[in-house]
């Protein structure tokens, strides 16, 4: 059946009127509530200083004890470790009532008992004088001898592994052949005859290679002391603290001793503090006392120890080179522990059948190679004992050789230069040392020879000294330039039949010399006596003879004047250093002496001339003066 409620019809504002709450009805309960309360006394509001955090916090805590306050403080002040042990008292520490707390709790001034829990706990354990440091003093009682044997342990430990790796034998046996080692294979760098090593060098070892990379460093050590020294192989037994002391430390043992003496500090003054106490049932100053006597003795004890081991420490790692206040027990001993197992790896490889092999196969590739040395060191010996035999014959012909070159030389200069043999030798010397350090070329050698002890001597000396000569390249440039001085040398002698008439005579004396002056000045014309394309330098013995004629000739003109003669030559000198030109030098001539005299002084003096430029400016001033000059204008 299905129904419609808007096919109703209803007076709704009656039935809300009809059916309303009866005020009387109302006002009515009201009053018996009220009288009711009357009836019931007011509850006190309970009190709570801490924030709640706080307070939830600390009442988990209470809860765990399962003590009152009451109990605890009983305990507190007897020392009772079985009822108080280490996990309570570090507990009531940790929830310990700060300052600002305490000070809430000391100006509270109203109902004790309207205080929440945790407050009224906390005001029954401040009764105890010094509360907070007479539970930290008893905990420091029941956990020092833990603490004490536990870093004793530690102590004992480092000591132990400290003294092994410093004293044992046979573990400073494997570092002398890695030592050994390193100094070979670093031969004459600097690192070669060390006296030691970096403790880092352990770690390297089993990571160095050799041609067959399966094979390391490590691996060759084992197999040489296998070989040499078998016995310390086992090395690892005089060393078993490395791996419990690679996991200590001397600075948490430093903290540690210092932590203890601290607290032992504070244990004193709390002693001292609690001597006029006087409260019934507290034993603390009773125990305490002996306990800190006690204790300060095994604190004094073991700081001995302490500073024993760190002295010991130190040196033994600064004889690896290392600073030991940069590294630690962890580090070094884990450096050692490391090295220790990758030396017992290694061990273990080597005696496997697939490095058997390898060592085998490498010796025979060893004896091979040895075998093939020594056939090449025996040739290479017998090509030295040829070539000694090569050098000794060609020492004696070199000898020969020599000795006939300081016997041309010396007689050259016993003939012209008495007395300065040993001046000229070395002359030659000089000039020989200059070519064989490239200082002069070939061509500049065969001259500077040939103004030594002339062209004659020369053209003897010259094929000698290349004979002497160890290095062929240059043997063959001197032989070129020797071969260029043979050529000039011949066209000079040509050149001098042609020009031999043309050399400087003086002047005839007397009437016949002033006539032949005055008429050559009448002229002012100058006579070239042969033709100049064929003036060429002169050098050598053939140079020192012209010029000896040159001032014999001029000092005869000037009849002898020794000023004169100095002025001629300090003309001659400033022309030669380019201070005057040709011409100036020309005129000086034309000024000093007969015009003919000067047509044949002039091409003699422009042939000691070395200098092309030089030479033929002063040819040309002496053509420029003569009839037809022009003819010479191709100089």
């Amino acid at each position: 059946m299905k129904l419609n409620d808007s096919h109703a019809e209803l007076d709704v504002d009656e039935m809300e009127w009809m059916f309303r709450k009866n005020p009387a009805d109302a006002s009515k309960k009201l009053d018996e509530k009220k009288k009711e309360a009357e009836k019931v006394p007011a509850q006190p509001k309970e009190v709570l200083l801490f924030d709640p955090k706080r307070q939830q916090n600390v009442s988990i805590a209470i809860a765990r004890f399962k003590m009152s306050s009451e109990d605890i403080k009983n305990a507190i002040y007897a020392l009772d470790g079985q009822k108080l042990g280490s996990e309570v008292l570090n507990v009531l520490i940790s929830i310990s009532p700060t300052l600002e707390e305490i000070d809430l709790l000391k100006n509270y001034d109203g109902d004790v008992k309207l205080l929440g829990n945790v407050e009224k706990f906390f005001l029954d354990l401040l009764t105890i004088p010094r509360y907070t440091q007479r539970i930290k003093c008893f905990r420091y009682k029941l956990q020092f001898e833990n603490r004490i044997l536990e870093t004793q342990a530690q102590l004992d430990t480092l000591v132990a592994a400290t003294d092994q790796v410093a004293e044992s034998d046979k573990f400073r046996r494997v570092l002398e052949h890695i030592l050994a080692i390193g100094n070979y294979l670093n031969g004459s760098t600097p690192r070669g005859g060390a006296y030691g090593f970096k403790l880092d060098t352990l770690m390297k070892l089993h990571t160095l290679k050799s041609v067959d990379p399966r094979v390391t460093l490590m691996h060759f050590l084992l197999r040489q002391l296998e070989e040499k020294a078998p016995d310390v192989i086992t090395f690892a037994g005089e060393v078993p603290h490395i791996v419990e002391a690679k996991r200590l430390s001397l600075d948490q043992l430093r903290a540690d001793l210092s932590s203890y003496n601290t607290e032992l500090a504070m244990l004193k003054g709390q002693v001292r503090a609690s001597k006029n106490d006087h409260i019934e049932g507290d034993k603390f100053y009773e125990v305490m006392t002996p306990f800190a006597k006690d204790a300060e003795e095994v604190l004094e004890e073991l700081g001995r120890d302490f500073n024993g081991l760190e002295t010991s420490y130190q040196e033994l790692v600064s004889s690896f080179g290392e600073d030991p206040r940069k590294v630690g027990p962890m580090e070094f001993f884990t450096i050692v522990d490391e090295f220790v197992t990758e030396f017992k790896k290694a061990y273990r490889q080597n005696q496997t059948k697939e490095y058997q092999t390898i060592y085998e196969e490498a010796a025979a590739a060893r004896a091979a190679a040895e075998a093939a040395k020594a056939e090449r060191l025996k040739q290479e010996a017998e090509e030295r004992q040829r070539q000694e035999e090569e050098r000794q014959q060609n020492s004696q012909e070199t000898k020969a050789i020599y000795a006939e070159i300081v016997s041309i030389i010396t007689t050259w200069a016993g003939k012209h230069s008495p007395g300065n043999e040993d001046a000229v030798m070395e002359q030659f010397k000089d000039t020989s040392r200059k070519f064989g350090m490239d200082e002069i070329t070939g061509d500049e050698f065969c001259d500077q020879v040939r103004q030594c002890v002339g062209s004659k001597c020369a053209s003897k000396i010259i094929p000698n000294s290349a004979k002497l000569l160890s290095d062929e390249e240059k043997q063959n440039v001197l032989l070129e330039a020797f071969a260029r001085f043979k050529e000039q040398v011949k066209k000079e002698k040509e050149s001098k039949k042609q020009q031999r008439n043309s050399l400087v005579s003086p002047p005839s004396e007397g009437r016949e010399r002033a006539g032949s002056s005055s008429a050559g000045r009448k002229r002012n014309k100058v006579v070239v006596p042969l033709p100049i394309k064929d003036i060429e330098p002169v050098v050598g013995e053939e140079a020192q003879l012209l010029h000896k004629s040159i001032l014999e000739s001029v000092l005869a003109a000037f009849g002898g004047d020794p000023k004169k003669m100095k002025s001629f030559t300090s003309h001659t000198r400033k022309y030669g250093n380019e201070q005057i030109t040709a011409h100036e030098f020309y005129q000086y001539l034309m000024d000093s002496f007969d015009p003919d005299f000067v047509g044949r002084l002039v091409p003699d003096l422009a042939r000691l001339l070395q200098d092309s430029e030089k030479r033929h400016a002063l040819i040309r001033a002496l053509c420029e003066s003569a009839p037809g000059w022009a003819k010479f204008a191709g100089l």
